[in-house]
């Protein structure tokens, strides 16, 4: 895999209200896109400068959700602008934890929805559970970090639901032991077939898996072995492109994700690149290091097809 055509993500906010927001100010970031009309139009932007894959968040909690249900409808307003301008575009929403209260099919409702629009172009699967805890401004341990939680019956029903209707798949792996639970139901064969790995790191803030770092990287790859599945890479609360993770996975053979989503200018980087400057320096690296950048039909074809 390690000449096929680069693919790149752009994950345009993130969890409300911590990326939305210029940290300690309580202000509107700008570049962040928040309503349906922003996330559209940012999305555009963002596959111009050479982004295929479209992730975004709306104002639903993630990680205190008291029913896991999403709504639909902000994502099938935006995900229909961006598939009337860009067809071949690959859209794909976030979901709740779950916990006491939080069913399965409740959590999954919003997608299910953007399934039978025919604007769903990923699954989500996250197969395992975490608490995402960083360090405050002072150097202290934050004491407010809730759980993320996916039970091993929720993974499964997950990775049922995206086979049965042949989606290919985003699985979030936030720590070895998530990788290690996939790459069982790979040997078990109960894992979605057009899976892609999506490998976090930490950055210098976040207090969970590995740190965002080359060597990091390689741990992944040494537990992902000669496994036939296409991986991505990002930073949580990081800077994938600073770190030198994005070329390092660009040699590798994997692929990046970028974006504000994850991004943090703690590197002493620009403090507030758009979602598309940040795809256009990946394309530009991937380019130097003598890897194309996928196109949507491109990467529509590598997602649905096993590595």
């Amino acid at each position: 895999m390690g000449s096929e055509a680069l693919i790149i993500e752009a994950a345009l906010n993130g969890a409300w209200p911590a990326t939305w927001k210029r940290r300690g100010t309580g202000k509107r970031n700008p570049v962040v896109p928040c309503t349906p009309e922003e996330i559209a139009t940012d999305a555009l932007a963002c596959l111009a400068a050479g982004a295929t894959v479209i992730h975004n968040h709306t104002d639903d909690d993630v990680l205190d959700n008291a029913t896991g249900r999403h709504a639909s409808e902000p994502y099938l307003a935006a995900y229909e602008a961006i598939g009337a301008a860009h067809p071949g575009a690959i859209c794909y929403p976030t979901m709740s934890g779950g916990g006491e209260g939080r069913r399965i099919e409740d959590r999954y409702a919003h997608l299910v929805d953007l399934h039978e629009a025919g604007l769903l172009g990923m699954g989500v699967a996250d197969p395992g559970s975490l608490t995402l805890v960083g360090r405050r401004r002072d150097g202290q341990v934050a004491s407010t970090a809730a759980p993320y939680i996916n039970a091993p019956a929720d993974v499964a029903w997950m990775f049922a639901w995206c086979t049965e209707r042949d989606l290919p798949v985003h699985a979030s792996v936030f720590e070895p032991g998530h990788l290690r639970v996939l790459l069982a139901h790979l040997d078990a064969g109960t894992l979605p077939p057009k899976t892609k790995v999506q490998l976090y790191l930490a950055g210098p803030n976040m207090l969970f898996g590995l740190p965002n770092t080359p060597w990091s990287l390689d741990v992944y790859l040494r537990l992902l072995g000669d496994a036939p599945l296409r991986w991505m890479v990002g930073a949580i609360g990081g800077d994938v492109l600073g770190s030198g993770v994005a070329a390092a996975a660009i040699a590798a053979g994997g692929h990046v994700r970028v974006g504000w989503e994850d991004y943090s200018a703690a590197s002493g980087r620009p403090p507030r690149p758009t979602n598309a400057e940040l795809v256009a320096e990946v394309a530009t690296l991937s380019e130097q290091l003598g890897r194309p950048v996928a196109d949507s039909s491109t990467a529509r074809e590598l997602l649905n097809t096993p590595g």
